[in-house]
């Protein structure tokens, strides 16, 4: 899973090998993403394998039961997303009450970073509403 040795240097490649050529195009799109993501990754390999899979756990096991979730779900799939490709949001979404998918054509699995602002002031006006 991890770099060995993990550096910053390794854990910067890590990241950028892993996200691939749209992916690396969306991590360059909001500055410091990047320094970010391995910043994530050098403090859970700080703890060795335990840290690891303590941020794994927390991502796949949220101990959420999705049936239960009441309110309105928007799911936005990048539709060149290798990390979570379409079929994941449709799977999820089929579980969720009131979800929905939206594929962005050509997107990659950090397909929010350079829409965040844009999505977060589109949710203030919704809520605002």
């Amino acid at each position: 899973l991890l770099p060995d040795p993990l550096t910053d240097a390794t854990a910067r490649e890590h990241v950028l090998d892993g996200a691939g050529a749209v992916g690396r195009a969306e991590l360059a799109s909001v500055p410091g993403s990047v320094d970010r993501l391995v910043a994530g990754l050098m403090a859970a390999g700080a703890h060795g394998l335990g840290g690891v899979e303590q941020d794994l756990r927390q991502q796949l096991e949220p101990g959420l039961e999705l049936v239960n979730v009441s309110a309105p779900v928007a799911i936005l799939q990048g539709g060149a997303d290798s990390v979570s490709p379409p079929a994941v949001g449709r799977w999820l979404a089929a579980r969720v009450p009131q979800a929905t998918v939206e594929v962005v054509d050509g997107a990659g699995h950090h397909l929010l970073f350079p829409r965040w602002g844009s999505l977060m002031r589109s949710l203030g006006a919704a809520s605002a509403g």
